[in-house]
Parts: structure tokens; C-alpha cells; sequence
């Protein structure tokens, strides 16, 4: 797989070609300076986590049972 199209699926840009015999390396400083700038157009971008929230679940059962119990035990003490 070449180079471009490796980078293409990462969802980066595509990477510079450098050359020891250019006279003028400005072009590659630019475009450190322009990832260091903006990291996020840098880095590989990837599909987020789904977010899990079984613990959100098992609290709000435990805290609806708690109420139940509570509500229980007053009608029980009248």
C-alpha cells in the first residue's frame, strides 16, 4: 500500500516528499509549524468510542429501589 493511500484511509494528509538536494528546506518547516499549530490535522483521526453507560443504568435501578424501599418503610410505620 503506498504512502497516500495509507495516510487517505487514516483520514491525514498526505505525506511530504522531501529531498536533501532542495536548496531551501522552508517548505518542510512550514508545514511543521502548521502541525504544530493545528495537531488535530496531524494525527490519525479515528471513529470515537461508543460511550458505555451500563454504570449510569445499575445506579439510577439501586437508587429507584432505595426510594422504593424508603417509601415502604413509611407506610409501613403509620
Amino acid at each position: 500500500m503506498q504512502p497516500e493511500e495509507y495516510t487517505r484511509e487514516l483520514g491525514m494528509s498526505a505525506p511530504l516528499h522531501v529531498s536533501a538536494a532542495w536548496t531551501s528546506i522552508s517548505e518542510l518547516f512550514a508545514n511543521v509549524a502548521e502541525a504544530a499549530l493545528f495537531p488535530n490535522t496531524a494525527s490519525p483521526r479515528t471513529e470515537p468510542e461508543s460511550v458505555d453507560r451500563t454504570n449510569l443504568w445499575i445506579a439510577g435501578v439501586v437508587a429507584g429501589m432505595s426510594f422504593a424501599g424508603l417509601g415502604m418503610l413509611t407506610l409501613l410505620r403509620k
